[in-house]
This record gives structure tokens, sequence and C-alpha cells, in this order.
């Protein structure tokens, strides 16, 4: 994510990535959290919804294809949380990138300085 956001090398963006989570360690925590969250409550609730809608159409066989239905839906939702996990991921690192960056420049405003983009 951090080579996408900056556009620096791989190394020096692992670098910094390690320690851009170092330095906010409770952000970090709480967008793990919400990324687990977010596919624990996925993978749950959509399998089981599609068993129960499949139920009408298929009420002589259901456990079997109830079976497969629910590890394709899980498999899918699975792929597709993962993409939910990188963009919560991505928006985590740019704002907190921006809140460090107008961080500084406040400091910098408070101090009379140049802007340092100037």
């Amino acid at each position: 994510v951090y080579v996408a956001v900056t556009g620096k090398t791989f190394c020096s963006s692992a670098h910094a990535s390690f320690v851009f989570f170092a330095k906010y360690p409770v952000q970090t925590a709480m967008d793990k959290m919400a990324s687990a969250a977010l596919g624990y409550l996925l993978c749950v609730t959509v399998p089981l919804g599609l068993a129960v809608v499949a139920f009408p159409w298929l009420s002589q066989d259901w456990p079997p294809c109830a079976a497969v239905i629910i590890a394709l839906a899980y498999v899918t939702t699975r792929l597709a949380a993962g993409i939910y996990d990188v963009c919560i991921t991505t928006l985590f690192v740019c704002v907190m990138r921006d809140s460090a960056a107008v961080w500084e420049l406040l400091k910098v405003s408070i101090k009379g300085e140049q802007y340092p983009f100037r």
C-alpha cells in the first residue's frame, strides 16, 4: 500500500511503512480490528444468507447443495473482504499521512516561517 501511496521503491516503502505503523500503534490496531470485524461479518452472513435464500428452490436435496453454496459463497466473500481490507488500510495510511503533514504545516505557520513547499 505504501508503494502506491508514495511512489517510492519497495525497500524504502517497506521501511517507511514499518516506521509508520510503529509510530501509530493504536490506529494500526483499530485498522486491523475494523478489517477483521468486517471480514468476519461478511464471511458469516453472506454464505448463510445465500443458503437460506436457496432453500425454497432446493427443498429436495437441500443439505448437500447448501454445503456447496456455503463453501463457494465463503470463498467468494473472503476474496471480496480482502479487497475491502486493502481499501481500509489504504484509507488509514492516507489519512494518517495527511494529518501528520497538516500538523507539520500548522507548526510552521504558528512559528511564522515560510511553508516548505513554496
